[in-house]
């Protein structure tokens, strides 16, 4: 790619994508508030799905200007995995509810790293549960939580509001009888399944593993000379994210204009 490809395709992650998704978010906020078409915790979900798409999209940017290579890779890869998840719980509200559902299976993963931190090799593990419960504390976070965990059922998002995230891994699983969840030890749903049932299966894998190789520190990553050059694959990464980034845009827009009356009219 040429010099001034990846300066516009920069340009339009780091500015347009930005505001474009706090365009969306303003946008929803505001119709739905005009016309209740969609409870609450949908409108945190998509406009949570708006957020991340403009904070990747600009860091994205940030990490290409530093020569990360393996930090372009990475947020590429958080990009692809963003996009299949806007598409599939845009395409139905059944679909948005499942992802909402994986909310508790994350509290019990999260609950049962905390609980089984050893102690003696991680000396200021209290103090990690304390930090993390910190950014869960705040009246906002405790709202989020209640208005996602509404799509499930109101006795858990109450639970979860008044005592946050950090509970044991048996309320969760106690919680979890009363949505019907019959195991939170069961798998998340699996991005990769997702993208084969929304019709990426094929391209998301590829891309997944092309992506993968440089994001972690494979022995590939090792062999790479510092910086940037001619043979530096960023500029393939940032385009890759372009697209993705523009893809997730056009979802937002087939969301509105699915979602709510055009022009004023039902």
């Amino acid at each position: 790619m040429s010099d001034s490809e990846d300066i516009k395709t920069l340009d339009f992650l780091r500015f347009t994508v930005r505001a474009d998704a706090k365009s969306f978010t303003s946008t929803v906020k505001t119709k739905n508030k005009q016309y209740k078409t969609l409870e609450k915790w949908r409108v945190n979900q998509m406009t949570s799905f708006s957020r991340i798409l403009g904070e990747t999209s600009s860091d994205i940017a940030t990490a290409y200007r530093r020569n990360r290579v393996a930090t372009v890779a990475w947020l590429t890869r958080n990009l692809l995995e963003l996009s299949v998840w806007i598409e599939y719980c845009t395409l139905s509200e059944e679909n948005a509810r499942k992802f909402a559902n994986d909310t508790l299976k994350d509290l019990y993963g999260l609950a049962g790293s905390m609980e089984h931190v050893d102690i003696l090799k991680y000396r200021r593990s209290r103090d990690l549960v304390q930090s993390v419960g910190r950014i869960f504390d705040s009246a906002e976070a405790k709202e989020n939580f209640y208005s996602v965990t509404e799509a499930l059922d109101k006795k858990v998002a109450s639970a979860l509001s008044d005592s946050g995230p950090f509970l044991t891994e048996e309320q969760l699983l106690e919680m979890a009888t009363i949505i019907g969840e019959k195991n939170l030890r069961d798998n998340h749903l699996n991005v990769t399944r997702v993208a084969e049932s929304i019709g990426r299966g094929e391209v998301f894998t590829k891309q997944n593993k092309f992506l993968s190789k440089f994001a972690h520190p494979t022995a590939l990553l090792m062999c790479m000379p510092p910086g940037c050059d001619d043979n530096n694959p960023m500029s393939f990464f940032i385009q890759d994210a372009g697209l993705l980034a523009a893809d997730c845009m056009l979802l937002f827009s087939a969301f509105l204009a699915g979602i709510f009356p055009k022009d004023g009219r039902p």
